[in-house]
């Protein structure tokens, strides 16, 4: 190709060192958002089942409840809403892979006749 400008001759340019460092940031926004949302109500639900039913049978005592529980979530949220802010694009497609295997998963559910509650025996 060459330059309209100068007449010379130009090479075409690939990937340069700051295209590849935000290749891969992307990339880490994407698969990381996901988990901390996921992390947020596993935590969540630390917290709401301890509360809904107080006399189940606890086989690990949670340390500093409900304290550190809600320490670890409003922290996750934090980091959580700083990805949303900073990267929404790759935020919104990560929550858009696990919608997606939410009701992919609910559908083999469904079609398996699997009830979501555990056998009692």
């Amino acid at each position: 190709m060459k330059n309209a400008a100068t007449g010379a001759s130009e090479m075409p340019r690939g990937l340069g060192l700051a295209d590849c460092v935000l290749l891969i940031a992307g990339i880490l926004i994407y698969s990381v958002f996901a988990p901390l949302v996921l992390s947020i109500a596993t935590g969540a639900a630390v917290i709401v089942l301890r509360a809904k039913k107080p006399y189940l049978l606890r086989p690990y005592r949670t340390w500093g409840y409900p304290f550190v529980p809600l320490v670890y979530c409003l922290g996750t949220v934090g980091i959580a809403l700083n990805a949303l802010v900073t990267s929404p694009r790759e935020s919104a497609w990560s929550l858009a892979a696990v919608g997606v295997g939410t009701v992919l998963y609910a559908c083999w559910r469904t079609r398996s006749g699997k009830s979501g509650t555990p056998h009692e025996g």
